[in-house]
């Protein structure tokens, strides 16, 4: 199949065709880029992807499933078009329209992200970009682009099922309606459950109802491989180009009492790797056993919050704070031209919001 050139313009959109991928309004370099169609494969003769009117990709059959670079493209709103044709002649089309989050850029610039907690009296919508000024190693940088609290977030949810969390399994899954039900229907949520094991409990997802009847299920058995879940946390959730946050959940410290250590990572391998992705990480700490300076070292080097609790009883209240401050949990980006690998610092301020309190990581780690 050749390109369609112009008469892309004119062609009407069809409900056999539809994006999957990319979900949000921004485009941000490299974007997953899924198709669905009813029509069978054996009618299709191919699909072709375009922005605007130059082709970017062509499928001779399904899946239509492949990661796209948009880097090159120029920055500002972009449409992606998908034209797919049949065997009996007809063309179907569907499109996405988005705004290009990252330029075509010289290789000495690099986009720094900044996870920043605004509390304080701020209405919803009220704080934009031009209210944030950032600056690093004490050079002013000018902000390029803030996703706010109307942006969706990406929530991956740390869960401590150790042995000795057997006895609060109700509370925790109560204290996680609880948070849930504060997030927005945009906004979707991830468990990963850990004891001396890492492992995944219920897949990235908006539909919260899935979700908790996967929370249903869980057993709570074994050591406590906190580092190691924090790590791969970190590893999973760097990835998105969304706002972003990890909340643990833990009654313990690590210890992996007589089990093997598969990942071998230390609270500083954490903390750094946070910091290099630019990840806020909230925590909730319940029982004697609990280490509070561990807990509350993380969230204070991430721009996070730690909330620690002596017993089950409050343990909804913890939550719901959290699910308020993700609320206000923005994403400060800015473009840097240095290109030192190293921990550089970084101050953020809102210069005519006085009242507001602004918590977020002093330094971040640059690798090149």
């Amino acid at each position: 199949m050749s390109p369609f050139g112009l008469t892309l313009l004119i062609l009407l959109a069809q409900n056999h065709l539809h994006f999957v991928k990319p979900k949000d309004d921004v485009f941000a370099g490299e974007v997953r880029v899924v198709l669905k169609t009813d029509i069978p494969a054996e009618d299709i003769i191919g699909l072709e992807i375009f922005a605007g009117e130059e082709s970017l990709h062509y499928f001779e059959e399904p899946p239509f499933d492949i990661r796209l670079d948009l880097s090159r493209l120029p920055e500002g709103p972009v449409t992606l078009i998908a034209v797919l044709e049949t065997f009996d002649g007809k063309r179907h089309t569907a499109r996405v329209q988005g705004t290009l989050a990252v330029p075509n850029l010289e290789e000495d610039v690099y986009m720094v992200r900044v996870p920043v907690l605004a509390l304080g009296s701020v209405r919803s919508g009220e704080l934009q970009k031009e209210h944030f000024q950032v600056s690093e190693n004490e050079i002013q940088r000018e902000v390029a682009l803030l996703f706010g609290e109307e942006k969706p977030l990406d929530l991956l949810v740390l869960l401590d099922l150790s042995g000795s969390m057997h006895r609060r399994m109700g509370p925790v899954q109560g204290g996680m309606k609880t948070l849930m039900d504060m997030l927005r229907p945009n906004d979707s949520i991830q468990v990963i459950g850990f004891n001396h094991l890492v492992y995944q409990i219920s897949p990235r997802s908006t539909d919260m109802a899935k979700v908790r009847r996967k929370l249903a299920h869980v057993e709570a058995t074994g050591g406590t491989n906190l580092y190691g879940a924090v790590w791969s946390g970190l590893k999973t959730l760097g990835k998105s180009n969304q706002r972003r946050a990890i909340v643990l959940f833990t009654d313990g410290d690590h210890d992996l009492e007589s089990e093997r250590d598969r990942y071998g990572k230390t609270l500083t391998d954490c903390i750094d790797l946070a910091r290099e992705n630019g990840v806020p990480v909230y925590s909730v700490g319940i029982g004697s056993t609990v280490k509070p300076d561990v807990l509350n070292q993380l969230a204070a080097a991430t721009g996070g919050k730690a909330f620690i609790q002596e017993s089950t009883r409050r343990l909804h209240e913890a939550f719901a704070a959290i699910g308020e401050q993700l609320r206000h949990q923005y994403l400060v980006c800015y473009y840097t031209e240095s290109r030192l690998s190293g921990w550089h610092r970084i101050e953020v301020s809102l210069p005519d919001k006085p009242g507001v309190e602004l918590h977020y990581p002093k330094q971040l780690y640059f690798k090149f």
